[in-house]
Parts: C-alpha cells; structure tokens; sequence
C-alpha cells in the first residue's frame, strides 16, 4: 500500500477526495493496476475471475463459512469485477463482506454446538486438509460436520504439539 502511495505522489492524476474511503481506495488501487505497477495489469473478464478466485480464497480458505449456494450467487460476478472496479461500485464486495459477517454468526452457534459433545478418538476416521481441492458444503448439515472434524483434528493436532513440547523439556532437564 505504501509503494501504491509512493508512486502516486509522482504523478498528475487526481482522486476524488470524497467522504467515501473505500471509494478512495479503490481509485488508488485501480489506478496502481493500471498505471502504476510494473507490470501494469488489464483490466478485463481474465483479470475479474483471477481476482474473484483470490478473494474468495482469501476471505474462506478453510471452507468453513460459504455454502455452495454463496458461492454461485457470487459468481454473477465473477466477470465483472473489472466493470466495477473501474465504476467504483463495491457492490460484490459488499454482499460477500456481509455474507461473511452472517455466516460467522451462524458458525459460533455450530461449533458451540459441536463442542458441547465430547469427541470420539477412537472412532477411525479421515480429515481432508487439502483445503484448494475441498469443496464448499450444501447444506447446515454439512457444514456442522466439516467444523466437528476441524475441532477435532484441531484437539489432535493440539495435543501432539503439547507432548511434543513436554518430550522436549523432560529431555533439556
């Protein structure tokens, strides 16, 4: 964001210095994509899908709060992101800030669910964490599942590095 600043200061375009932050914001970064970056990017359908494919993944990697039904409701987008970004209109980035937010919401009430059960570990079963390859879940359902199995590998995974740790120190001492 700094470089983004730098190198505006050396140039003649002028931004709309409205009341709008994010409006702001999104002028300095289209103007960086554009003119500013070394390698200054097309703003185009191939742009908006690259850009669509980053956003999601960066706002759900772990898949625990879009459904499948977000996700296709989002992709009526997903070619024109560039058309808004050079509009100023944030209206994909609002539904998705917002879809987020009312998905939290819904994810605190699952897993307080899921934690009120004490997990099975000597249940055999298989956790995927290959998260790119996963897909998103369709239904409540689902999604309840996908959190108790990420608790529980997450209790695993917490009390391997806790005997790791302890291992360790019994070693030094």
């Amino acid at each position: 964001l700094l470089l983004a600043f730098a190198s505006c200061s050396f140039t003649t375009k002028t931004f709309d210095e409205s009341d709008d932050k994010d409006k702001l914001l999104v002028q300095l970064v289209t103007y960086v994509l554009e003119q500013g970056h070394f390698e200054p990017k097309d703003m185009n359908d191939e742009f908006s899908q690259h850009v669509f494919d980053d956003y999601l993944n960066q706002l759900d990697p772990f898949k625990r709060y879009f459904y499948e039904s977000d996700i296709k409701e989002f992709s009526a987008f997903k070619n024109e992101l560039d058309n808004q970004l050079m509009e100023y209109d944030l209206s994909f980035f609002n539904l998705t800030h917002e879809r987020l937010i009312q998905r939290m919401e819904e994810s605190k009430a699952i897993y307080k669910e899921v934690l009120e059960q004490p997990f099975n570990f000597s249940e055999n079963e298989e956790f995927n964490t290959d998260y790119e390859t996963a897909g998103y879940v369709s239904s409540k359902k689902e999604m309840k599942e996908r959190w108790r199995q990420q608790l529980k590998f997450s209790a695993i995974a917490n009390y391997h590095d806790l005997i790791k740790t302890q291992e360790a120190e019994a070693k030094r001492i």
